[in-house]
């Protein structure tokens, strides 16, 4: 049986709910988390950087086994909380716009 994410990364298990498919549904989980959350998902998924970026370099994007496209994910989370604990250490951006006024096409 298989994982949720590929096998050697079993550890970050507990942050399945991180691996969101849309930049409107990862900035939608960072604004309703609490700040402890991110902190969390932040020390944790930055430590494993660089094996989540040597594991995923082994494929073509377009050719990610279903484990490895939700790590990506995982890991384009990472790129959505950083900001939230590296530089306004809140969930949401001081000042910033509404998020339920954007959409993002992809």
């Amino acid at each position: 049986m298989s994982g949720f994410f590929p096998q050697g990364f079993e550890d970050l298990e507990g942050f399945e709910g991180w691996s969101l498919a849309t930049e409107n549904e990862r900035a939608h989980k960072r604004i309703t988390s609490e700040q402890a959350e991110l902190e969390r998902l932040y020390a944790f998924v930055h430590s494993r950087l660089a094996d989540i970026v040597k594991h995923l370099d082994q494929y073509p994007l377009t050719e990610l086994p279903l484990e490895s496209a939700r790590l990506m994910l995982l890991m384009l989370s990472l790129a959505e909380v950083s900001p939230a604990i590296e530089c306004y250490h809140q969930p949401s951006v001081p000042d910033g716009y509404d998020l339920n006024r954007l959409t993002i096409h992809q």
